[in-house]
């Protein structure tokens, strides 16, 4: 897809079974459910549906003791 000049970047969306490689919150692309998944965790099936899914980052979790370092510095 193009906007303006630039090629937009692909975006990847985890599958079932996969590893997640960030800890956040996640919107499954069959039926918006949403889950908290940690980094190192599998992605699992739909939790409605019972299914594989894709799953779409919604928003990004730091965690608590990042956010320690970040105000130390």
């Amino acid at each position: 897809m193009l906007i303006g000049k630039h090629i937009a970047p692909l975006l990847v969306v985890p599958k079932s079974g996969e590893q997640n490689d960030q800890f956040a919150i996640y919107k499954s692309t069959c039926c918006g459910a949403e889950i908290v998944l940690v980094k190192g965790a599998l992605f699992p099936l739909c939790h409605k549906h019972k299914l594989p899914a894709g799953w779409k980052i919604v928003t990004l979790i730091e965690p608590s003791d990042q956010r320690q370092k970040d105000k130390a510095a």
